[in-house]
């Protein structure tokens, strides 16, 4: 320490820090040496004491500049300093600075300036830090060696850590010691450190040579007592073959089970002796022991002797090979236990010991055998030799079944709240059935204990902290049943008189006071209060006061109540400090776009965890570290930080295959690709081929994640497809829709099964070749509302071959080479929510307060509203061969009336409207000109099934077209059969619907549900207002005229236990549509639709 004397005087310390442990004398004698001279330079610098410190700098000796980091070290000495010169706070800032482990040396030099403040300068030199870790691996002979295996495995240096040659040497060693216990003797590692930007930050480079595993010379293997060989095929370690330290402790622990299993259950095997020759790099392995007593254990019960294996699985001294006497008596409480869960809810297990030949005491006087006292002195005897019984004795005592568990004492808590988190269980019904319940019941001693626990927590978090409970089993008067009782001490309840909040310089009381949850006047609960902390925490973070900590704590009063315990809860609010802006980042543009914050944002605590989440998501990275640096004061209130990105990648190309063999398909096999950040963009892009011996899949998918800002700080994705695919099942996609009467025949074949058409020409099976790409994005328009715009492109392209074998040809030849090529819009506004959720007294206990009522719900609403509206076009001028629009909306709409038993009623209208302008007139068939100026078979409307018409079957609404088969047609068995006239469902350009059901509970698992569906699939959209004439003795017409049904019907909704609902319906259609289907000879004949359909789902029909 020095002075120099001026007109502005100055006070200049240098405080040096020692590097390393070896000099721990030296920077003892330093620290007293500079306690001595700050002791001298207080007595002499008297005029600086109490003087305003009005500015403080930090600056770093060399050429290495870190202006972020400079301003850490300043807030840092600030902060110790405070607004005065004091010479302690000075050396409280020096030991600040030291104790981040980066700084070398500090000098600090102090002056008045004109003003007569002081001015400090903090020179500062740091010590070398490690800025960037890697480890190269070398190719070994042996066992496979990765770069995760060493950085997982071992505790290396992590980027910004200060490091010393003997830091990186430890680290050299740590992956040289790591290698040998893997067999790599003569594995080598160099280091080496590479200059970065500054001057005292480096990278540094782990090289690993594993070279050549060493190899197993030979393991023997010498067992005092023991005759038999041990196998060598139950060994890891082999001649020749490779050693690692884990396949040696593998072998010993085999060792062990062997000799167990010979009832030698408390061998003394000494440590494995490895010798390694280096000139040959070979592992020669030697293990020694004695076999010790030979042991029997037996379980004697009423019941008779428990099993071997489960003799193992409960008993530590079979399982683990021990005679301690602890190990002897937790198999006392296991046997115990395990009886009581089976229903002997009061057995007692009790151990005797034998010794063959008898042992003596330290007086030489025999231990009597089968007593529980010669147990205790098995541990530290030589048994060589001898032979030890081990006999469990269990009284079962009577089995019963546990029917009642009950709760006296308190009103705060009863059985239905609190059975979910009780191990003991009633005995119930579902106990037949292992997974699903307990035939008698199920509890112990142990499970009781546990209870009993559960419960005082429980109790403790209701604000009686001093509560007690204790367990009362009793039998009922028939002595069948047992009956637990917990009986609960409440004692006397905490509540919190007040709170008060301390730390708060920026933000006033009151404004914090307001987003606390309800606290004085009711009992103190833990999980209330960590509420309170999360909230003012997420106040703070939502302002931009990024390090503000906030903590919680209970002050007890002196003087309380005799009636209850009064405390106050105080809430601290720690490194408040300044609103935090970030400051502009350097790194690329696709990280970028992933964060959720922007330079000049006030940063949240969300957004870095967003930020994180962002990253990880992209499946790019292996490890996302975000850290923040001060950077300097932006205003008197605000500083500027920089947010620091370290990112770990990973490999981006995923690749998958594999195959297989079904019925429907036959051999398959599939190769997919996979990039997830292509180009460095984070783009996600990929090909998939799908090849079996009936489909064929060509697929490539592209996803930008981030391509255009949907929000502040969210973007919308850009995604890309284009499919291939050619199927020849085209046959099964029509059994579904023909009438009983074809006998499930939908082509003409010969007599060996081939396709032929109605001349006997053999014409290959049919085939759909479709070729598809699409573009599409959307655009968020109320994130509270759910409420999202989609656009896309759509093009397609739906080729059928060999179809002439097909009783329905002449309907799909006009639509046998369809090509859509056009734009599409969807709008979607979600409102739906379950507002029936209710909060079971654990739910309050461990949230603190009762959270929102109504949960955003799709799947089971109760309130709210979901609509939907679709318009999609093609045109010509896009390289369509067809020009169409299609316009279809849906609305959703849910409401629950409580003072019907909380009965749902569910509404739902479908509108869809088509029509044709360009290529309308492609039937050009005599025998279906009324089916002209539909749309493509592929964007008709069909309705009918399960989740609309439930009066019809799947697809089963709207026109119909009559096929009268001509000529020869054989069935699966190849036997001639002659098909009568049928009709199929054709869709139509328009659809209306209308759904109306009551959801109304009967229990808390099952729900009654009546419903009325309306509605059906039109030709044109005007028949939807009006039905067409129809010129009598015209069956086309006839049979594409549609009229509005009527459908009534009762439901069955049942929860299940994997969560969802099984649903049934019964639905009967009141007006069923008739069709006309010519004859041969005579008038047609009259077809009418099955009234009445059941229906399965796993959902709701809507």
């Amino acid at each position: 320490m020095g002075f120099e004397s001026s007109k502005n005087t100055k006070l200049q310390t240098a405080f040096n820090a020692p590097p390393g442990f070896a000099a721990l004398l030296k920077r003892t004698v330093g620290l007293v040496f500079l306690i001595v001279l700050c002791f001298f330079s207080v007595l002499s610098q008297n005029k600086y004491d109490n003087l305003p410190v009005s500015k403080i700098d930090v600056v770093f000796t060399g050429s290495g500049k870190n202006d972020a980091l400079a301003e850490q070290y300043r807030l840092m000495v600030r902060l110790a300093i405070g607004g005065s010169y004091s010479a302690p706070r000075i050396r409280d800032a020096v030991a600040a600075l030291y104790e981040t482990n980066k700084v070398d040396t500090v000098v600090v030099t102090a002056a008045t300036n004109t003003a007569g403040d002081v001015e400090l300068r903090f020179d500062v030199k740091r010590k070398t830090q490690a800025e960037r870790v890697s480890v190269v691996v070398g190719a070994s002979d042996g066992d496979k060696i990765t770069e995760q295996d060493l950085l997982f495995k071992l505790n290396l240096l992590t980027p910004g850590t200060a490091i010393t040659e003997q830091t990186l040497q430890d680290n050299a060693n740590d992956i040289l010691d790591y290698l040998r216990e893997r067999g790599f003797y003569r594995s080598e590692v160099v280091y080496e450190r590479r200059p970065l930007q500054n001057e005292n930050e480096v990278g540094v480079t782990f090289k690993v040579k594993p070279n050549e595993q060493a190899k197993v010379e030979g393991f023997q293997i010498k067992i005092d007592g023991y005759n038999k060989p041990i196998p060598e095929k139950d060994l890891r370690l082999k001649k020749g073959g490779s050693y690692s330290r884990e396949r040696l402790m593998a072998d010993v622990a085999k060792v062990r089970e062997i000799l167990r299993k010979d009832n030698f259950l408390a061998p003394l095997l000494d440590e494995p002796r490895v010798t390694y020759d280096g000139d040959a790099n070979r592992i020669t392995v030697t293990l020694v022991g004695k076999v010790g007593p030979k042991v029997e254990v037996t379980v004697e019960t009423e019941k008779g002797k428990l099993g071997k294996s489960s003799q193992t699985r409960l008993l530590p001294i079979k399982r683990e090979g021990t005679l301690d006497y602890s190990a002897i008596v937790e198999g006392e409480r296991r046997l115990a236990n395990y009886y009581q869960e089976e229903g002997y809810f009061f057995a007692k297990a009790t151990a005797y010991c034998s010794v063959t030949p008898a042992i003596s005491d330290s007086e030489n006087n025999l231990i009597p055998n089968d007593t529980l006292f010669l147990c205790q002195s098995l541990g530290g005897e030589d048994l060589m030799g001898r032979e030890v019984l081990v006999r469990y004795r269990v009284n079962l005592d009577r089995r019963l079944k546990l029917t009642d568990i009950r709760i006296r004492g308190t009103n705060k808590l009863t059985i239905e709240d609190i059975q979910t988190v009780l191990a003991s269980q009633e005995a119930n019904l579902l106990g037949i059935v292992p997974v699903l319940g307990y035939g008698r019941g199920y509890t112990s001693e142990a499970i009781l204990e546990d209870d009993k626990s559960t419960i005082e927590s429980l109790m403790f978090e209701l604000g009686y902290q001093s509560a007690k409970v204790r367990v009362n089993q009793g039998v009922s008067l028939d002595g069948e049943n047992l009956i637990i009782t917990f009986e609960v001490d409440e004692g006397i309840p905490t509540v919190v008189t007040g709170i008060d909040i301390v730390g708060n310089s920026t933000i006033p009381t009151a404004d914090l006071q307001a987003k606390l949850p309800s606290l004085i006047g009711v009992n103190y609960s833990r999980a209330r209060t960590r509420n309170a902390v999360r909230k003012i925490s997420e106040y703070y973070s939502d302002l931009g006061y990024y390090d503000a900590r906030v903590t919680s704590k209970v002050i007890d009063p002196e003087d309380t109540a005799s009636d209850r315990n009064e405390v106050r809860v105080q809430f601290s609010v720690e490194n408040e400090g300044k609103q935090v802006n970030g400051n502009e980042l350097t790194k690329s543009s696709a990280v970028s776009k992933a964060l959720a914050f922007r330079s000049g944002d006030l940063l949240k605590a969300t957004d870095i965890y967003s930020s994180e989440q962002n990253l990880y998501g992209s499946d790019a990275f292996s490890r996302v570290d975000i850290k923040t640096q001060p950077a300097g004061d932006k205003t008197a209130a605000r500083r500027l930080t920089d947010v620091i990105v370290n990112l770990e990648e990973q490999p981006s190309r995923l690749l998958s295959y594999g195959g297989g063999f079904s019925t429907d398909l036959g051999l398959s096999g599939f190769f997919d690709i996979r990039n997830v950040n292509l180009f460095g963009n984070l783009w996600q892009g990929g090909a998939r081929v799908k090849v079996s011996q009936r489909q064929q899949l060509v697929q490539l998918d592209f996803i930008n994640p981030r391509f255009l800002r949907d929000g502040e700080k969210r973007f919308a994705p850009l995604t890309f497809s284009a499919q291939y695919q050619r199927d020849t099942t085209v046959t099964r996609f029509f059994r579904s829709t023909f009438d009983k009467g074809t006998f499930g025949i939908v082509q003409r074949i010969d007599a060996d099964g081939n396709p032929i058409d109605i001349f006997g020409n053999n014409v290959g099976d049919p085939t759909i070749n479709r070729l598809s790409l699409s573009v599409e994005t959307n655009r968020t328009i109320s994130r509270k509302k759910r409420s999202i715009l989609f656009l896309r492109y759509k093009f397609e392209d739906v080729r059928l071959f060999n179809i002439e074998s097909l009783l329905v040809k002449d309907l799909l030849r006009p639509d046998a080479k369809t090509r859509i090529s056009g734009f599409g819009a969807t709008f979607v506004l979600d409102t739906r929510r379950n507002c029936s959720v209710k909060y079971s007294l654990l739910d309050l206990i461990a949230k603190g307060e009762q959270s929102e009522p109504c949960r955003y719900n799709a799947s089971d609403p109760t309130h709210g509203s979901y609509l939907t509206a679709d318009y999609n076009f093609s045109v010509p001028a896009l390289g369509a061969n067809i020009g169409f629009q299609k316009f279809q909306a849906s609305y959703n709409f849910y409401h629950t009336f409580a003072a019907l038993k909380n009965t749902t009623l569910a509404a739902r209208a479908i509108i869809g409207l088509g029509s044709v302008f360009s290529d309308d007139n492609r039937f050009t068939s005599v025998q279906y000109p009324s089916l002209n100026g539909l749309l493509p078979i592929s964007e008709r409307f069909f309705a009918g099934g399960a989740n609309n018409l439930r009066g019809f079957d799947f697809e089963e609404a709207g026109p119909r077209v009559a096929i009268v088969p001509q000529g020869t047609f054989r069935n699966s068995r190849g036997e001639i059969v002659t098909l009568d006239p049928f009709t199929i469902p054709f869709g139509g350009n328009a659809l209306a619907v209308v759904n109306l059901e009551a959801r109304v509970p009967i229990s808390s698992s099952i729900r009654v549900v009546p419903f009325y569906d309306g509605g059906n699939v039109f030709r044109t959209a005007k028949d939807v207002f009006r039905a067409p004439a129809v010129v009598a003795g015209d069956i086309a017409a006839q049979n594409q005229r549609a009229v509005w049904t009527h459908s009534v019907g009762l439901g069955l909704r049942i929860k299940t236990p994997v969560g969802g609902e099984f649903g049934v319906d019964y639905g009967h259609l009141l007006n069923p549509p008739r069709f006309l289907i010519p004859q041969p000879i005579g008038p047609p004949a009259e077809y009418r639709l099955r009234q009445s359909h059941i229906h399965f789902r796993f959902s709701q029909a809507f």
